[in-house]
């Protein structure tokens, strides 16, 4: 991360104590001072003294008041010359939004501050303007002011080019002059009304204009453009914007990832400390387990922070295309309005801007979001340390969803109830609560105030991208919260990939991700079930309409209810049928709701033209169950383990598998491991009862497990129904889970799997169970087991080599096979899991690679318009193949 150096040097002058600041560089500044507004034509003038716009006889000659400085005359076009703003405050180009100044205690009159201007350039100056200090100073008000410039030095070369007397009011006074080349500023404060020290809360400097005469900033390549952007709107989006009141959707072709364009490369982090900004602090190498973080994002990224003081405009000019504002609450003083404005201009010319301003902005000090293009403003509950209760996608997109699996995979579940990793402060978190429908929600939650309101969101403008943030970044450590500033980073400056799908209102209507955006198939019926949500306290009756576009007499739909009462979340069913006449053509469905007060809202569906086919894969060893993430090994250690397997025994071999399968089991499970027939020889009256839970499931510890079976070794009878009936018990504290049970034999010891599987399901502990019967013969008790397992929701699996066992571990254990697809040039287009729902490719030729267990398999396939193709994994003996 890279940091601007501040070149401050300051002169000390002898002889009737006078100071002088003299400064240069990018990021000079004297300090932070008072708010004030911005210097205008309105300003207030100081009051003139005698020759105050005129050169003082004896101080030598003035260079012409209209001349050119040499060498940065240039031919101006008008519309950039319009672009430079009225008011620009020269000394901010390098000094940021405030310059203030102090004398010392009974420092003796005169006192003289210079300054230079940006790079020591020489500007035509025609005015400057002195704000005295907050009212509770007044004495140290500066009373006789003169204005000097050089075109020397710092020292030398100094003419006097006006005089004026500041009144005792806190606001900017301005001392104009004619225009006049200047590579240094000094004023001469020749006294005060009374006071120990003399103080200046802000100091302004003007530029003038001429024929031929060039901006500061227009020497600063790329400005130019950035100027004209800021004075100019850009054209509003081309979909009409669904709470507007003749809203309506139109059909849209999505645009492909592989053109949205490159996520941040380099960002400026406006931040006054590091920890204002968790990702300063992410490292590429950093490995939490599976955490779904994509930390090489930070190998990628080049940070750069400035503290608000060294804040200016002509950082916006350098190669930066993410700026992230962060925990900057007091911005609308911290930041010069040049700088804000600047900074939209710069959005629209297609950058992006993040705001992050939760936890450090309490309620007493709330960011002024004021230049931003649309309207906004949010809630600042402060540092409460408090949870939430609520938190749910309007919109999953790839700033985040809920897509285990997906780069953008937020984990808004496990946030919530602040498991596996995470740290729940979401009641800290800012909701918008002023907004316009040009906003586009994400996240929507419930802080500690209680109004249920939106915590992210964004917007379009212009080519460019703005990113609102309200999380709480006290849990930067949380693995939720790292997955969504990461995706921040992540997200290409494009917008064209996020669908706007959920407009911000006083409501919002939203449905499943999935559903809106479908392939248009005649003769079918669709179901939306719509979630409708109140924002920021919002109550009312809403009536919901359809309107189709293009306008299809074919399509019918139906509402039910079609009339909402609406106090905080309310549901409701969409059916749109099509008929064979339905063109297959795209088509546009806006489901509007408005309520008695004409408020409205809408959300757009798309029915899209099929021009695609679709690849599919399934699986044949899916289970009734999803798998859990507690999981508890059962094992058996009979003496019948002892006999021989190929060149090893059925132990060793159990062993080794045991192993492969643990390394294999994800780091957030919870696993646990039970064993019998260890202790007691088979002769033994308590053979029957010999089993022990010898590693308790808890969060996994493949070290302690491996340690433990390694010093066991078979010996008695075959407890195995009894051996299983401890697992309720075991799972208790952990609130159920998944039961795998590995065993070479029947029970030898009259355990009844008829009875142990209604026992199984009285327990009040959810155990689905597992067996997998390692070189087990005999038709009756495989069936047996089968049923005992499929009672529970589970599976019976038959492994007669050692081979064959890791497969049936691998399924019993960790049900996903995962895939990814390839294009003809090697290129990934699509992955996912087996199971999942299909990928609609454009025509040609591809190859699907499928991991299951140990092996790849590798098949080909070619895609055509409007055909379907499925591939189907399945276990023939103990290998997987693809079926079509």
């Amino acid at each position: 991360m890279k940091k601007f150096a501040v070149l401050v040097a300051v002169l000390v002058v002898l002889g009737g104590g006078a100071y002088v600041a003299f400064r240069q560089g990018w990021l000079a500044r004297l300090g932070r001072g008072a708010a004030v507004g911005p210097a205008n034509a309105g300003q207030p003038a100081a009051t003139p003294s005698a020759g105050g716009g005129a050169a003082t006889p004896g101080l030598g000659t003035l260079p012409s008041s209209t001349g050119v400085p040499g060498g940065i005359g240039t031919a101006v076009p008008p519309e950039q010359l319009a672009a430079i703003p009225a008011d620009l405050n020269l000394l901010s180009l390098d000094m940021g939004a405030h310059v203030e100044w102090s004398s010392g205690r009974d420092a003796t009159f005169p006192h003289e501050i210079v300054f230079s201007f940006l790079d020591h350039q020489t500007v035509l100056l025609s005015a400057v303007a002195i704000n005295p200090h907050l009212d509770r100073y007044a004495k140290q008000t500066p009373k006789d002011v003169e204005v000097w410039v050089s075109t020397q030095s710092a020292k030398d070369g100094f003419v006097q080019v006006a005089k004026g007397t500041m009144r005792q009011e806190s606001v900017p006074q301005r001392i104009e002059f004619p225009p006049v080349q200047a590579r240094f500023l000094k004023l001469r404060l020749l006294s005060n009304y009374g006071g120990e020290y003399t103080s200046v809360a802000e100091v302004q400097a003007f530029e003038g204009r001429a024929p031929g005469y060039t901006s500061i900033l227009q020497r600063i390549p790329g400005m130019a453009a950035l100027l004209v952007a800021a004075n100019t709107k850009p054209a509003a989006p081309d979909a009409v914007i669904p709470g507007a009141a003749a809203a309506s959707c139109g059909p849209v072709v999505p645009t492909p990832r592989t053109e949205l364009g490159p996520q941040s490369r380099n960002v400026l982090v406006i931040a006054n400390n590091d920890n204002d900004y968790p990702p300063l602090n992410y490292r590429p190498d950093e490995s939490r387990g599976r955490d779904q973080v994509d930390y090489s994002v930070y190998g990628r990224v080049k940070f750069t922070r400035v503290g608000t003081a060294e804040t200016t405009l002509p950082l916006l000019a350098q190669n930066f295309d993410t700026v992230v504002l962060s925990q900057v609450c007091d911005i609308k003083t911290s930041l010069s309005d040049q700088f804000k404005r600047g900074l939209i201009g710069w959005v629209s010319l297609g950058h992006k801007l993040i705001i992050q301003d939760s936890d450090d902005c309490g309620s007493s000090h709330i960011p002024d979001y004021s230049f931003l293009p649309y309207k906004f403003a949010s809630s600042n509950p402060g540092a409460r340390g408090a949870a939430g209760d609520r938190l749910l996608f309007v919109e999953e997109n790839m700033l985040g969803n809920g897509r285990e699996g997906d780069p953008a995979f937020l984990d808004i579940d496990n946030w919530l109830a602040s498991k596996n990793d995470n740290h729940n402060e979401i009641g800290d978190s800012n909701t918008i609560t002023q907004y316009d429908p040009q906003w586009c929600g994400h996240l929507f939650g419930t802080n500690v105030l209680k109004k249920n309101g939106f915590m992210e969101a964004y917007a379009h403008y212009g080519k460019g991208l703005i990113i609102y943030d309200g999380f709480d970044n006290d849990q930067s450590s949380g693995v939720a919260y790292r997955q969504l500033v990461t995706r921040e980073l992540a997200q290409p400056v494009n917008p064209d990939g996020l669908m706007c799908s959920a407009h911000l209102g006083d409501f919002v209507i939203t449905t499943d991700q999935r559903l809106k955006q479908q392939l248009l198939t005649p003769a079918r019926a669709y179901q939306y079930p719509l979630t409708l949500l109140s924002n920021q306290g919002y109550k009312g009756n809403i009536k919901l309409s359809l309107a189709v576009t293009p306008p299809d007499p074919t399509m019918t739909y139906r509402f039910e209810p079609d009339t909402i009462p609406l106090t905080e979340i309310a549901q409701a069913m969409l059916t749109v049928q099509t008929t064979g006449q339905t063109p297959a053509t795209a088509h546009a469905l806006a489901v509007r709701g408005t309520d008695e007060a004409n408020l409205s809202n809408a959300l757009c569906l798309q029915l899209m033209e099929r021009k695609t086919g679709a690849i599919q894969i399934t699986s044949a060893i899916e289970r009734p169950k999803k798998a859990s993430k507690n999981l508890e090994i059962v094992l058996d250690v009979s003496g019948s383990m002892k006999l021989p397997l190929g060149k090893k025994t059925r132990w060793t071999t159990a062993l080794d598998v045991l192993k492969d399968v643990v390394s294999a089991v994800p780091d957030d499970f919870n696993v646990g491991l039970r064993v019998y027939a260890h202790r007691q020889p088979a002769r033994s009256k308590a053979t029957c009862t010999d089993t022990e839970l010898i590693v308790p499931i808890r969060k996994l510890d493949r070290g302690r497990i491996q340690s433990a079976v390694s010093r066991l070794q078979p010996r008695g009878e075959t407890p195995l129904i009894y051996s299983i009936l401890q697992a309720p018990e075991d799972l208790k504290g952990v609130g159920g889970g998944s039961v795998v049970v590995i065993t070479d034999g029947e029970d030898t010891c009259k355990g009844d799997p008829v009875a142990a599987a209604a026992e199984l399901k009285n327990s009040g502990v959810d155990v689905t169970l597992n067996i997998v019967g390692f070189t087990l013969k005999g038709k009756q008790v495989q069936e047996q087991l089968t049923t005992l397992a499929q009672s529970t929701g589970g599976q019976y699996y038959g492994a007669q080599s050692g081979q064959a066992l890791a497969r049936a571990l691998w399924i019993a254990t960790i049900d996903k096979i995962p895939y990814s697809v390839l294009d003809a040039t090697g290129k990934e287009v699509a992955k996912g899991d087996a199971g999942a729902p299909p990928e609609e490719l454009p025509p040609g030729d591809y190859t699907v690679v499928i991991k299951a267990a140990d092996q790849e398999l590798r098949e080909n396939f070619t895609v055509a318009t409007g055909v379907d193709t499925t591939l189907k994994v399945v276990l023939k003996g103990d290998k997987f193949v693809v079926e079509r």
